[in-house]
């Protein structure tokens, strides 16, 4: 899986919940994370992953605005979305109120490459980890 970005995987058949590190300055990729679950022969219904990192005002792969986690360990951005409850809305809404104070966060959510190299992150919940100036 190093071609992923994954440098450590793990998987717990008796829950359904496969586990993973990402290799430090590789970018993940879903994609190849995706091929190498099916190819052990379990469908991959979806992923969430845990991200800390800093908060950053960028543009996404269209040139649009965006906000992104830069993962500490990585750099690698991972671009927030609000995803499709109200619920996730309102913790984006919450999470874009710390971009203009370089926060420091802990962000959970649904993993999606719907760009392939670009991973988004539906924001499902977060923690501020460093208030930033």
């Amino acid at each position: 899986m190093r071609r992923s970005g994954v440098r450590n995987f793990s998987f717990n058949i008796d829950k359904g919940l496969g586990t993973f590190l990402p290799a430090p300055g590789k970018p993940l990729d879903l994609v190849s994370i995706q091929g190498a679950v099916k190819k052990a022969g379990f469908p991959l219904l979806g992923a969430e992953a845990t991200v800390r990192g800093s908060l950053r005002k960028v543009q996404d792969p269209l040139g649009k605005p965006a906000l992104a986690l830069a993962a500490n360990e990585t750099g690698q951005l991972f671009y927030l979305n609000a995803g499709s409850t109200p619920a996730e809305q309102e913790a984006l809404n919450r999470i874009s109120s710390w971009a203009d104070k370089k926060a420091e966060l802990s962000v959970h959510g649904k993993i999606h490459s719907p760009a392939g190299t670009h991973v988004g992150l539906s924001v499902l919940r977060f923690d501020v980890l460093n208030q930033g100036g």
